[in-house]
């Protein structure tokens, strides 16, 4: 198996290749042509937590030798907290900041509050290389704040069905026809059940991080037809059909369909015939199940939807100088080499016309997970973009988490997780 991911894993020699042939992907002037300043090229500094791992610093690489003018310095911080911790200390203190931060979605507004970042809209306007219109629709929505783009989605993740098509065969089901509805995944529970086999389990089952519930809840929401909040973020989800999405969870769990305590990595061990999780495991599960694996977009109710998760890219004032070449930088890493490089690591491109690219689907036939996410995009949802967003994802999670356990019903369960939310969200 790790000869066949290593024919689909996109090399920094190869994007180099194809960054000589678009000429930088930019569509402008090539900087060297242009000279640059005696003083020497303008120096951007990056605080990222992607790292070599996930080919951040190698796209960094391309940039750099791909141009004059600007000269970027790629600064790994492994992890999401860390990065934004060191944001508030240095903005605390009054200590520099770096040029660009590359951050999960989820606390783009919270460095917003921190550093005022840079409005990208003017240069999305005048940028020929990219088209607003390119971008996955809701991807871009998310962070627009009060007109104001505060960062870009980079680099994309969904929640999607990972199944096996051994256990599939085993239990009579057509391994290339996994569930498209709650109705089949139900009805594909029963057939495996009869097979004495654990149908399936969620991502969130044994797991204290709240986001994990909390986000599969807001998926199944919409994908009943319902609302998780409106264009302020105000909480809409005290519905008929977030009680009905958190009692299908609920039905699951009762019938045996699913479990609250499968076995240790059940889905990975061949234990469980299906996983509704996130695509950033389908790297693990491909080297475990082989050509067994089998992913698809997430069974739904009344409309497809999956959540859709992953970093965004940042841009903090400092004078016009520094902020143009910022772009210059951040136009780079979503063009075509700089995305592909990226996203062959288990992402997808957030440009459709990157996404759809050669380069990219051939990456994606080699790996069943993540093709499911690329399919997923067009349906995707996002999380409020508010700075109160993770207490209010943290404060709606016990309740729900207590209807799941049995102990107050999915009715109450959902009224509680609403009015907890309402307060947390406000929260000045």
């Amino acid at each position: 198996m790790a000869k066949k991911k290593m024919i689909h894993r996109i090399s920094a020699a190869c994007v180099l290749a194809i960054l000589v042939v678009f000429g930088a992907c930019s569509g402008k002037k090539d900087a060297g042509s242009g000279g640059t300043a005696a003083s020497g090229p303008v120096k951007i500094i990056v605080w990222e937590m992607y790292g070599p791992n996930n080919n951040f610093p190698q796209a960094t690489d391309l940039f750099n030798k791909s141009q004059s003018e600007v000269s970027v310095t790629d600064e790994f911080i492994p992890s999401h907290t860390e990065l934004v911790q060191k944001v508030q200390v240095s903005s605390a203190a009054g200590s520099e900041l770096p040029h660009v931060i590359l951050i999960d979605m989820f606390y783009a507004p919270i460095v917003n509050e921190l550093t005022g970042l840079v409005d990208l809209n003017p240069y999305l306007e005048n940028d020929p290389s990219i088209s607003p219109d390119d971008f996955y629709e809701n991807l871009k929505n998310y962070s627009n704040i009060d007109g104001k783009q505060i960062s870009l989605h980079g680099y994309a993740n969904n929640l999607i069905l990972f199944y096996n098509k051994k256990l599939f065969k085993d239990a009579g089901l057509d391994p290339e026809k996994p569930p498209v509805t709650w109705t089949d995944l139900v009805e594909y529970g029963q057939k495996l059940l009869e097979a004495g086999i654990l149908p399936v389990v969620f991502d969130f089952s044994g797991d204290s991080y709240y986001e994990h519930l909390s986000w599969m809840f807001q998926t199944l929401v919409w994908q009943n037809g319902g609302e998780m909040w409106d264009a302020g973020w105000q909480p809409k989800f005290n519905s008929a059909e977030g009680v009905e999405a958190l009692q299908f969870i609920v039905d699951l769990i009762d019938n045996k369909i699913s479990t609250l305590a499968p076995p240790d990595d059940a889905f990975d061990q061949g234990k469980a015939a299906m996983l509704m999780g996130g695509c950033w495991s389908s790297s693990k599960f491909l080297d475990s199940l082989g050509s067994d694996l089998g992913a698809a977009p997430l069974p739904y109710s009344k409309a497809p939807a999956t959540n859709t998760g992953g970093e965004h890219l940042m841009i903090v004032p400092s004078d016009k100088v520094h902020e143009d070449a910022s772009w210059k930088y951040v136009s780079f890493m979503l063009s075509e080499p700089a995305e592909v490089l990226i996203c062959s690591t288990g992402k997808v491109p957030t440009r459709k016309s990157v996404a759809n690219s050669q380069a990219y689907q051939t990456y994606i036939d080699g790996d069943p997970g993540i093709k499911a996410a690329f399919l997923s995009m067009p349906n995707a949802r996002m999380r409020a973009a508010s700075s109160n967003y993770a207490a209010a994802s943290e404060a709606m999670s016990v309740p729900i988490s207590q209807a799941i356990y049995g102990r107050i019903n999915s009715k109450d369960a959902v009224q509680a997780g609403y009015d907890a939310f309402l307060q947390a969200i406000n929260r000045k």
